[in-house]
């Protein structure tokens, strides 16, 4: 004949245990949290210093080719990508305030 055992003494975790770690884990996560804003600042920043690189690139080439600097983006084949707030991934807009044949601002 087989007897089967009772295992209720060792259901489990209690609540109270569970909650601890809960309390332990949202700790840890405000406290990781800062540094992980900072890294997205940085990739932020590092974003727009390559599209201004682009846009430099783009224009010593004009200059080289037409003895001037171009005010207009499209000119020089720089595509601006839209805005996150236009449903875009582009965090910054691009522009080319003034331009002449010396300087491009």
């Amino acid at each position: 004949m087989t007897y089967y055992r009772s295992y209720l003494g060792n259901a489990g975790f209690s609540l109270t245990e569970l909650l601890v770690v809960i309390v332990i884990i949202g700790v840890l996560v405000l406290l990781a949290l800062p540094r992980f804003t900072s890294v997205i600042d940085k990739t932020k920043t590092t974003e727009a210093k390559l599209q201004l690189k682009h846009l430099h690139t783009l224009q010593k080439s004009f200059f080289y080719e037409h003895d001037r600097y171009s005010a207009s983006p499209g000119e020089i084949g720089y595509e601006q990508s839209p805005l996150v707030s236009e449903g875009g991934s582009a965090r910054y807009k691009i522009e080319i305030v003034s331009a002449d044949g010396r300087s491009f601002l």
